[in-house]
Order: structure tokens, then sequence, then C-alpha cells
């Protein structure tokens, strides 16, 4: 599997904030009042965890509860789909330890 880098998670988390916008609207005022860096630690522990860290994983879910970041799961059933089709099975293996580690709310 290919590891995906950091410009690879901005371009495809550019795309995936674009398409579900209405859905994160409601998170924006939380991402907001994040202390400065804490998004940057945020997306460096997302790369870490897509790429099979599960250090960084325990510590991007723990940020997401943190900072009340957690989306309705339909927001997410997207996400592999904004990456390079060589980058699926990573995602989807991440996508689902994620699903596994959070309750979600909404539909």
């Amino acid at each position: 599997m290919v590891e995906i880098t950091a410009e690879d998670y901005n371009q495809a988390n550019a795309k995936w904030f674009k398409d579900h916008q209405e859905d994160i609207e409601p998170l924006t005022n939380n991402i907001q009042a994040m202390p400065e860096g804490e998004m940057k630690k945020l997306e460096n522990h997302e790369i870490a965890a897509i790429n099979g860290s599960e250090d960084d994983f325990n510590k991007f879910v723990e940020l997401v509860k943190k900072y009340k970041l957690i989306l309705p799961r339909k927001a997410n059933e997207n996400f592999r789909n904004s990456f390079a089709a060589e980058h699926h099975k990573l995602v989807d293996k991440f996508v689902e330890k994620y699903y596994s580690a959070l309750v979600y709310e909404g539909k």
C-alpha cells in the first residue's frame, strides 16, 4: 500500500471539506475555538494514523473527542473517495477503525 503524504492529505481534505460543507458547518465554532496549533496536530496525527500508526490514531481520536469534532457518520462515508485510488485501502482501514472508536451522533 502506498502511504499518503501531507500533500495527498491536504488535497483530499480540501475536496472533502468542499463536498461536505453543510455537515461541517455545525462544528465551525468548535474548530475556531481550538488553541493555535491544535488543528495542525490533529491533521498530523490523522495522516500518520491513516498510514497505520496506532499511537497517532489514539491521539487523533483523543483530539476529536476533546474538541467535539465528531461529525454525523454520513459525512465520513465518502472520505476515501477524496483520495487517489492507490490510497483507498489505507483510508478504508483507517475509517473502519475510526467508526469502531467513536460513538457517532446523528444518522
